[in-house]
């Protein structure tokens, strides 16, 4: 692909280039921990899930206190990730 995209712009061709991802690779772990609070308190505050939002933030927070370098994320923090 970058082969064909280096020609069209060598025959100055106007090239846009977009692609899509859940995003969850380009967020830090601390950002997740944040979020997942959050929605902990919330529910807490409003009386909602509040026992299923407090496990979950647990298991993440115990994941990422016991992650290693390049391990992949549990698949909770991928999706508050993502």
């Amino acid at each position: 692909m970058g082969g064909t995209l280096i020609r069209l712009c060598e025959q100055e061709h106007e090239v846009h280039v977009a692609y899509q991802t859940s995003g969850n690779i380009a967020v830090f772990d601390e950002a997740a921990i944040r979020h997942a609070d959050f929605v902990a308190e919330y529910c807490k505050a409003f009386g909602v899930g509040q026992q299923q939002a407090e496990r979950i933030e647990q298991h993440v927070e115990d994941f990422i206190r016991g992650k290693k370098p390049g391990q992949v994320d549990a698949p909770e923090l991928q999706q508050i990730k993502g």
